[in-house]
């Protein structure tokens, strides 16, 4: 898997990196044939990692000064990964192994994409701002 972007922000580059291990740990998983209680633990995790990730770029996203509409569309997107994530949890897909792949790629796309189209269009705004850590 890709290393992730760095944004040049320590705090959103190290959990950026903290979800890219994360998603390894999945597929490692789903390559094992790891037990569906050990699945949902991991997902657990991520799930709290991306909602305090989120929370963090966030914060960051206001301190720049980023645009009403970009962080608006920012933020909706954040929320619609972590609905999909729940949803995920809740149905128990990750607790079919025939789905874990599946599961897997869909996280893997989220963080990606995420970071890719989204916050890849921060740094910018992060090098012309001194934005301490949150």
């Amino acid at each position: 898997m890709e290393e992730p972007v760095k944004l040049g922000h320590g705090q959103i580059d190290a959990q950026h990196a903290d979800l890219y291990h994360c998603i390894r740990q999945l597929r490692a998983m789903a390559r094992k044939h790891f037990s569906p209680e050990r699945v949902a633990d991991l997902l657990r995790q991520m799930e709290g990692m991306l909602a305090n990730h989120f929370a963090t770029e966030e914060l960051v996203m206001f301190d720049v000064g980023l645009e009403a509409s970009l962080l608006a569309e920012h933020v909706g997107e954040h929320r619609r990964i972590l609905a999909e994530v729940a949803e995920i949890r809740r149905s128990h897909r990750a607790e079919n192994a025939e789905s874990l792949p599946e599961v897997c790629e869909t996280a893997r796309l989220w963080v990606v994409n995420h970071v890719r189209d989204y916050d890849a269009l921060l740094i910018p705004c992060l090098r012309n701002k001194d934005v301490p850590a949150v």
